[in-house]
C-alpha cells in the first residue's frame, strides 16, 4: 500500500445525533473508546474502553480492532486484534448496528468541516425515500440498539453469576483445606501423645526398678549388719575366755551385772532386728500398692497402644482381596503381597496382579512376614486370635483344581522331576 500525502481526519456521519465533531489524526497511535485517555472518548456502554486504534507507518494507515464486539470497515467485521488498511473515504463503524460511524478522509490542506445541507432536486429516474421509510429505518436502529443493550445486560448478569460461583468454589476450597489441615494436626498430636506416653511409661518403669533395687540393697545391708552383731555377741557369750572371766567376776560380785548388761544389749539387738523387719514389710506393702496403681496405668496404656497397633496392623498388613491379615503371605513379581489362598482363587479367573494388573511372573512365600504377623497376633485380643485361627482352619481343607494335597501345582512338580 502506498502512503497518501496529506492529513488524516475522522468525520462523524451522524454528528447531529451523537454530538461528535470532526477530528484530525495528529498522533501516530490514535485511540477510539470509552476511556478518558482516548483521543475520541465516547461515553456509551456499547463502546469498549479501547475499541479500536488507528496508526500509521511507512506503508500507510492501519486500523486494529481491540473490542470483543468488533469494528466494521466498509461493512467488513474485524475480529479481536485484527488489522485492516485504511484508504480515503473508508467508513468505520464501532460494532454491528452501532450509530457511531466515522468517515476516514485524507486531504492536503482542504477544508474538512461538515458539509452544508443542500437541497437535492428529485429527478425523474431516482427514488427518494419517504418519511415513513426514514421512520422505519430509525425504529430498526432503535430495536438493534435495544437488542445490543439487552445482550450486554445478559452478558453482565452471566459474568456476575460466574464470579459468584467462582467465589463459592474458592470458599469451599478454603474450608476443605482448613479441615484437612486440622485433621492432619490432630493426627500428628495423637501420634506425639502416644510417643510421649510410651516414653513416660518407660521412664516410670526405670524409676520403679531403680528404687526397688536401692531399697533391697539398703535392707540387705542392715540385715547383714544386725546378723553380724548378733553372731559376735553370741560368740562372745559362748567363748571360753568370756566364761572364765564371768566365773572370776562372779567371785567378786561383778559377773551378774555384766550378764545383765549383755542380756540388755541382746534384747536391744533383737528389737532393732524386729524394727528392721517391720520396715521391710512396710516398704514391701508400699512397693506393692505403688506397683498396683502403676500396673493399672500400664494396663490402660497397654490397651490403648494395642488398639492403635491393631488398627495399624489392619491397615498395613491386610490382604487386598479378603481384607484379613495375611495368611501364608505370597509376594508377586510386581512386589505386591496377598494371601496364598486368595491368590489361588484369583488365578482361577485371571493371571495378573489383583492390584496393579501386571502379569504374574513369580510367586514367593514370605516366611518373615508370616512369623511377624504370628508374633503380633499373640499380643492381640482373644477375639482376633480366634478369628484368625478359624480362617486358617477353613483354608486348610480347601483344594483348587490342578493342585495336590499340599496346594502346589502339578505342573511345577512335573518340571522339577
Amino acid at each position: 500500500m502506498i502512503m497518501e500525502n496529506g492529513q488524516a481526519f475522522l468525520i462523524p456521519i451522524k454528528s447531529t445525533s451523537n454530538g461528535l465533531i470532526n477530528k484530525q489524526i495528529k498522533s501516530k497511535v490514535f485511540r477510539i473508546g470509552r476511556c478518558k485517555k482516548a483521543d475520541i472518548c465516547i461515553a456509551d456502554i456499547r463502546v469498549s474502553r479501547s475499541h479500536c486504534v488507528i496508526s500509521s507507518d511507512d506503508s500507510g494507515w492501519w486500523l486494529r480492532n481491540e473490542s470483543q464486539l468488533g469494528t466494521l470497515v466498509d461493512g467488513k467485521l474485524l475480529g479481536l486484534n485484527e488489522r485492516c488498511g485504511l484508504t480515503n473515504d473508508k467508513i468505520i463503524q464501532l460494532g454491528p448496528g452501532s450509530e457511531f460511524k466515522f468517515k476516514f478522509t485524507i486531504s492536503s490542506g482542504m477544508d474538512v468541516s461538515p458539509p452544508k445541507r443542500t437541497k437535492v432536486e428529485p429527478s425523474s429516474g431516482t427514488n427518494i425515500p419517504s418519511s415513513e421509510d426514514n421512520r422505519c429505518i430509525e425504529s430498526k436502529e432503535i430495536i438493534e440498539e435495544r437488542l445490543l443493550l439487552k445482550q450486554n445486560e445478559d452478558l453482565n448478569n452471566k459474568l456476575e453469576k460466574v464470579i459468584e460461583e467462582k467465589e463459592k468454589i474458592r470458599l469451599q476450597y478454603e474450608e476443605e483445606k482448613k479441615r484437612i489441615e486440622n485433621e492432619l494436626i490432630t493426627i500428628a498430636l495423637r501420634q506425639q501423645t502416644a510417643l510421649q506416653a510410651e516414653s513416660l511409661i518407660a521412664s516410670l518403669r526405670k524409676e520403679v526398678l531403680q528404687k526397688e533395687l536401692e531399697m533391697r540393697e539398703t535392707l540387705e545391708i542392715e540385715m547383714r549388719s544386725l546378723l553380724e552383731n548378733r553372731l559376735l555377741i553370741e560368740e562372745r557369750i559362748r567363748s571360753s575366755a568370756f566364761l572364765d572371766l564371768v566365773e572370776k567376776e562372779q567371785t567378786e560380785g561383778v559377773c551378774a551385772e555384766k550378764l545383765r548388761v549383755l542380756e540388755d544389749e541382746l534384747k536391744r539387738v533383737k528389737q532393732d532386728l524386729a524394727k528392721t523387719k517391720g520396715k521391710q514389710s512396710l516398704l514391701k506393702e508400699e512397693i506393692g500398692e505403688n506397683g498396683k496403681e502403676r500396673s493399672k496405668d500400664k494396663l490402660i496404656a497397654k490397651r490403648e497402644a494395642l488398639s492403635e497397633f491393631a488398627n495399624l496392623i489392619e491397615m498395613e498388613l491386610q490382604c487386598s482381596i479378603c481384607s484379613e491379615l495375611f495368611v501364608k503371605a505370597t509376594t508377586l513379581s510386581c512386589t505386591h503381597t496377598v494371601c496364598h489362598f486368595c491368590l489361588q482363587q484369583w488365578k482361577q479367573k485371571q493371571r495378573n496382579c489383583p492390584m496393579c494388573r501386571a502379569p504374574i511372573a513369580t510367586e514367593s512365600h514370605s516366611i518373615v512376614l508370616d512369623s511377624f504377623i504370628d508374633k503380633i497376633v499373640e499380643n492381640l485380643s482373644d477375639e482376633m486370635r480366634m478369628r484368625r485361627q478359624q480362617i486358617i482352619e477353613e483354608r486348610k481343607g480347601h483344594r483348587f483344581p490342578g493342585s495336590n494335597k499340599d496346594g502346589k501345582s502339578r505342573k511345577k512338580q512335573r518340571n522339577r522331576t
